[in-house]
């Protein structure tokens, strides 16, 4: 009998066979390999599973098990040393403990002896890939086995081997598969079996099965049940409580807990009995726990109103009781006073709210002005300062609480990962949103970075003398696709700022002419030599703004959508040739004195969005300046757009920091079947118009937000919680749980790009699980995951991506992405024109790239422009699916702990006409949703139900429903 750690101070007993213990000792004895030579740590509590097979294993073939205290396994550097002096073969420990040693490891490699380390096991939590492949690095001679398993299952039931390099692009490494005489079940809420890559509850079948829980017949029929897969009659499995899925090659995928049982440091507890113990202290009034952090920074947090007797009672207090019912892993990490506890509108407790309180500052002050502790501190506070253009931050300030977004992120890390020469990722500044916590980070990855100085990418001075350029590998693919097909209007793009009031059009034009002057990039000339492109900077091709005089201007003005219109016209008529120019245009259209249509268009093979919003702004301080009489202040440029373009020449071709970025994505993208399987109204066709069209939504003030709080709250950026809900819909549309979804990263990664003018946009393919049964907020954990390593890997570009990979081809669809979802966090700030009202718009492409693009746009009310290859999709399929991502945005942010499934994304309408449909077919007033589904398939009907769907423009929404 096993006593399993509970976390009442009341361990429930479970009752293990001793077949079933007996078959775990001989599956670790084949697991290892175990001979008499072997060496096998026994560092397990004698009340524990585990400490049996780590005593028996070992004695059952001669070798020696090797008794180590508490303090030894408590002490990493004490536990290192041993496990070298005692030559000690094989080590099982948790991933925490794993992390602790690894640590050590690196700080402090010299100060042990050689290590006989054969195997290391890992059990017990989450194994997370870039910790396995971290720590086989260190101990390369090691093989590492990640295992998992429950007491009440005679300890372990299944064990993966890490061969090769983890893909670090996913949350955890597999458990593997299960061990002799065990069978391993993933099932749905009726038992039965789900498809391969799908979710369910794991159960397990087979000897290990223990006999249940001493004295708990009702507890031991709800987690011992009838195993229907077993060839002897009346056998059990045991319902583990655990969720996973079956991947493509047979190993178990381990998905986290079905209730609110959980593992904090290897310890298994239980949130609604820790709360229990909390609400039953005397001064207690209301009180709950909750978990925050992930893996191995997972910590209990109880909050507490006290009593009315009892006005002063302290955090100390409660702890001192909860001492005294509970295990020390038990006791909550952080205990907060609160007067009382947040309520949703149902009455329950609003953990969101509780969230919220915790993790994050509500606004954006950051309590008393406090000096930086340490100079880097104070280095952390520099670098935000340059990107995030705010008032005065301090240690405690939040850098997304600060208006900081995904693309700032880039920009601070290139600064920071520069400034100390350390390998730093992007991931460290949302693991530590605050100065002081980055700060503390980057200290310990300085005293850890054995290597020497991590030498960050730089731009080269050029040569002198140097006039022709190569081109940057996006404009190399731009300039053939433009020789192809010099009328392909794909690649241009331009803005229009309206100004109402009394421009100064002289001083404009002086601040374009100051703006121009300062990126050559904007007066370069593209040619080529034997096939071979270049580019040339030419002075005198400068871009100057051009006024024009608007025939009968003071009528138009009466009607500002008349005014776009005529401007529209004209961008539509306009061509760029790349090698007589022009390749920008300045156009100021002046309809009266004092209304104004500033046109700012060009190829994209000179600049991107990011470009044009520096552009934009730096001729608005030009404009100032020129009216104040003083020197416009404008960033310095370290370089041009042609020293990048040289530079990323020889980075592709020689940099191992490029390789490896190339092995990342053959990784993440490796068995991807290419694409997301769209359902289209009109036959797709390899060679048609791919003709643009446009849908626009606006949320309201109050709407926008709540939007933006709640992805403060969640700590993911507006990006994040945008592709969470662009995948669900694609994973809709697509009848599919294997989505990838494309986006625009800033790719300027390199010191000094972030105030060029040029092409360094990159495209991402986004690859994620999309589960319509997880909640929201395991979405949005998938998303943070996966785009925060995507942005780790983005310097390569998305051409030589798709060449890297596999990924199959499919006529007249795109490579690899199909649906593009970006956001623009760059709204036009007017302040420079105090006298002026000023508006922005973007002028429209005429054709579409890709199949459907969703463009948030993240400005004082958060708008989305659905751009859709109209040559597939209906306008009324494309309103249909803009109203579907709007839905969604919203349920995630309402109902984050509610399954995917329950979103309400179709509209009244839809799901009126399709109701009425099946009705007039079948007579039967049926409401189609997911819930009828099986019925309705089954149905004789549905064959002429789904070609009336067809028929109708009622494709899309069947599949919403459904």
């Amino acid at each position: 009998m096993v006593f399993t750690s509970g976390s009442t101070g009341e361990p429930k007993g479970v009752v293990i066979r001793h077949d079933g213990m007996a078959n775990h000792v001989l599956a670790k004895i084949e697991a290892f390999d175990l001979g008499r030579e072997d060496r096998v740590s026994q560092d397990a509590a004698a009340t524990f599973d585990i400490s049996v097979w780590q005593w028996l294993s070992p004695l059952a073939v001669g070798a020696t098990t090797v008794i180590y205290p508490d303090l030894v396994g408590q002490d990493p550097a004490r536990l290192l040393r041993h496990l070298a002096q005692d030559r000690v073969t094989v080590l099982e420990v948790t991933p925490s403990v794993l992390n602790v040693i690894r640590a050590e490891l690196v700080r402090n490699a010299a100060a042990f002896p050689p290590f006989a380390l054969r195997w290391v096991a890992s059990q017990a939590e989450t194994l997370v890939p870039r910790h396995a492949n971290a720590f086989r690095e260190l101990l390369p001679n090691a093989r590492l086995l990640n295992m998992w398993g429950a007491t009440e299952l005679s300890d372990d039931c299944t064990h993966y081997e890490v061969t090769g390099a983890a893909d670090e692009g996913v949350a955890s490494v597999p458990i593997g598969f299960p061990l002799r005489n065990l069978a391993v079940y993933v099932l749905d809420a009726n038992r039965d079996l789900v498809p391969v890559g799908s979710p369910g509850e794991i159960y397990v079948g087979g000897v290990g099965v223990g006999a249940g829980y001493l004295n708990d017949e009702e507890r031991t029929a709800a987690r011992f049940v009838a195993d229907p897969y077993a060839a002897e009659a009346g056998a059990l499995m045991y319902r583990t409580g655990d969720r996973g899925r079956r991947l493509k090659d047979g190993a178990l995928e381990f998905l986290g807990r079905i209730d609110n049982q959980l593992k904090i440091r290897g310890q298994r507890i239980e949130l609604d009995e820790i709360a229990g113990a909390l609400a039953a202290v005397p001064e207690v009034h209301e009180s709950t726990v909750v978990v925050r952090g992930e893996g191995d920074d997972r910590r209990l947090v109880g909050f507490f109103a006290p009593r009315a007797a009892h006005p002063d009672v302290t955090p100390a207090q409660i702890r001192g009781e909860l001492a005294r019912v509970l295990p020390s892993f038990a006791v909550p990490d952080f205990l907060l006073r609160v007067e009382a506890l947040p309520r949703t509108p149902h009455g329950k407790v609003d953990t969101a709210a509780l969230a919220a309180w915790e993790l994050a500052a509500p606004d954006t002050s950051d309590g008393d002005a406090e000096e930086p502790a340490n100079p880097i501190e104070a280095a952390v506070l520099a670098a935000w300062g340059e990107v995030l253009q705010v008032g005065p931050l301090t240690p405690n300030s939040n850098f997304f609480a600060r208006g900081g977004h995904s693309l700032h992120a880039t920009q601070a890390i290139a600064r920071l990962r520069d400034e100390f020469g350390i390998d730093l990722s992007v991931r460290a500044l949302f693991e530590h949103p605050t100065a002081r916590e980055l700060a503390a980070h980057i200290g310990v990855a300085i005293t850890e970075n054995t290597s020497g100085r991590a030498e960050a990418e730089r731009i080269p001075p050029r040569p002198a003398g140097m006039s022709e350029f190569p081109l940057a590998h996006s404009q190399s693919s731009l300039w053939f696709l433009h020789e192809f097909d010099p009328s392909d209007r794909s690649y241009e793009h331009g803005n229009l700022i309206r100004f109402s009031g009394p421009l100064d059009p002289a001083a404009l034009s002086a601040a374009v002419d100051i703006v121009t002057s300062r990126h050559e990039i904007l007066a370069t000339r593209f040619d080529s030599r034997h096939g071979v492109p270049y580019q040339t900077p030419a002075p005198e091709r400068r871009v100057r703004l051009d006024v024009v005089e608007v025939v009968d201007g003071p009528r138009l003005a009466e009607d500002p959508e008349a005014m776009l219109d005529l401007v529209r016209g004209e961008y539509r008529q306009r061509r760029f040739d790349l090698v007589d120019g022009p390749v920008a245009v300045a156009r100021l259209y002046r309809f009266t004195p004092t209304e104004h249509l500033l046109e700012w268009s060009n190829h994209h093979i000179i600049s991107d969005g990011w470009s044009n919003g520096l552009v934009l702004g730096e001729v608005q301080e030009a404009y100032a300046a020129v009216r104040e009489g003083r020197s416009p202040r404008l960033p310095d440029l370290p370089a041009q757009y042609a020293d990048y373009a040289r530079w990323q020449g020889e980075f592709l071709r020689k940099s191992p920091r490029a390789a490896a970025t190339l092995d990342y994505w053959r990784g993440r993208l490796a068995d991807y079947e290419g694409d997301v399987g769209l359902a289209t109204d009109i036959e797709r066709e390899d060679k048609r118009s791919r003709e643009a069209g446009y849908v626009s939504r606006t949320w309201s003030s109050a709407a926008s937000r709540r939007l933006r709080e709640f992805a403060r709250d969640r700590r993911v950026t507006p990006f994040m919680l945008c592709h969470a809900a662009a995948a669900v819909l694609t994973a809709k549309i697509g009848q599919r749980s294997d989505v990838v979804l494309g986006a625009a990263v800033a790719g300027r990664g390199v010191p000094g790009t972030e105030t060029m003018v040029g092409f360094f946009a990159n495209t991402l393919p986004f690859r994620y699980r999309v589960d319509l049964d997880a909640t929201g907020a395991d979405l949005l954990a998938e998303v943070s995951s996966v785009a925060l390593s995507g942005f780790e890997h983005q310097l390569v570009p998305f051409q030589e991506i798709v060449k890297a990979t596999d990924v199959p081809r499919y006529p007249g669809v795109p490579p690899l992405v199909q649906v593009f979802v970006t956001v623009d966090a760059f709204p036009f700030d007017a302040s420079s024109f105090p006298e002026l009202e000023v508006t922005r718009e973007r002028l429209p492409s005429a054709t579409s790239l890709f199949d459907l693009v969703f463009e948030f746009i993240d400005d004082d009310e958060f708008g989305l422009r659905t751009q859709y290859d109209a040559s597939l999709f209906r306008p009324a399929t494309a309103e249909r699916l803009t109203d579907a991502v709007v839905r969604l945005l919203d349920f995630l942010c309402a109902h984050p702990d509610e399954p995917l499934r329950l979103a309400p994304v179709l509209g009244e309408t839809d799901r009126h006409a399709l109701t009425e449909l099946w009705r007039s077919i079948t007579g039967q007033s049926v409401e189609v949703d997911g819930a009828a589904a099986e019925s309705l398939i089954a149905s004789p009907q549905w064959g002429e139900f789904f070609d009336r769907v067809e028929q109708d423009g009622l494709l899309t929404a069947l599949l919403l429903a459904l």
